[in-house]
C-alpha cells in the first residue's frame, strides 16, 4: 500500500483517468458530436474539407479516430492506396462486462493483473483483468473490479445475448476459473 493506505497498482494512467486527455483535446479543437462525416477532401493549397450530413467544414488538420473500415470510406478519394490497406484490416466483435464485487466475496486472486484464455480452450471468456489491481485510481480496499472480455474470431455468441445473459455466462466461467461464486454488487 501507498502511504495513504490505498493499494498500489503496477500500471499508470493519466491522473484522474484518460477522459482528461480527450477533454483537453476537445477544449482546444472544434468538436461536434452527433454529426455523420461523409468524406474528407484536400483543399487546393493546404488544408482539408470535411463533408458532413450538416454541411462542410474547412480545417488545417483532421484527426480521424474511427475504425479502419470507416476511415477507408472517408479517405477513399483522398488516399486510395491507404483506403485499400485500411479495408484489409480484420475486425472481430467483442463485448466487455465489468463486475464490482465486495472484497470479502472474492477469494485471493492470482498474482498479476489478469489472464487470457486461448481459443483452443473453447471457452466463452476470452480474458479477464482485475481493474482494481491494475489501475491505481481504481484500487479500493472494499471493492474488487473485474473486467471480463468475450468474443473472438468465429465466436460471436454474445451478440444475441441480453446484458443479464452475458453477465450470467461470464459469472459461471469466473466461478470456475477464480472461485468467485458471489453475485456482483454492480455490473456494467
Amino acid at each position: 500500500p501507498r502511504p495513504s493506505g490505498r493499494p498500489t497498482a503496477p500500471l499508470v494512467s493519466v491522473e484522474g483517468g484518460l477522459s482528461r486527455l480527450t477533454d483537453a483535446l476537445a477544449a482546444r479543437a472544434e468538436v461536434d458530436t452527433g454529426v455523420a462525416v461523409r468524406r474528407v477532401e484536400r483543399l487546393g493549397g493546404d488544408g482539408f474539407r470535411v463533408v458532413t450530413d450538416r454541411g462542410e467544414l474547412d480545417a488545417d488538420r483532421v484527426v480521424l479516430a474511427t475504425p479502419a473500415f470507416v476511415t477507408a470510406d472517408l479517405v477513399d478519394a483522398l488516399a486510395p492506396d491507404a483506403a485499400l490497406a485500411l479495408r484489409e484490416i480484420p475486425y472481430v466483435s467483442v463485448a466487455n462486462a465489468t463486475l464490482a464485487f465486495g472484497r470479502a466475496d472474492v477469494p485471493a486472486l492470482p498474482d498479476g493483473t489478469g489472464f487470457l484464455v486461448p481459443p483452443a480452450e473453447g471457452r466463452f471468456l476470452v480474458g479477464c483483468t482485475w481493474l482494481s489491481r491494475k489501475w491505481r485510481h481504481l484500487a479500493d480496499h472494499d471493492v474488487v473490479l473485474v473486467k471480463c472480455m468475450v468474443g473472438r474470431d468465429g465466436d460471436d455468441r454474445w451478440v444475441s445475448m441480453s446484458d443479464d445473459e452475458l453477465v450470467t455466462a461470464v459469472r459461471a466461467e469466473l466461478e470456475e476459473a477464480l472461485g468467485i461464486a458471489a453475485a456482483p454488487r454492480e455490473s456494467l
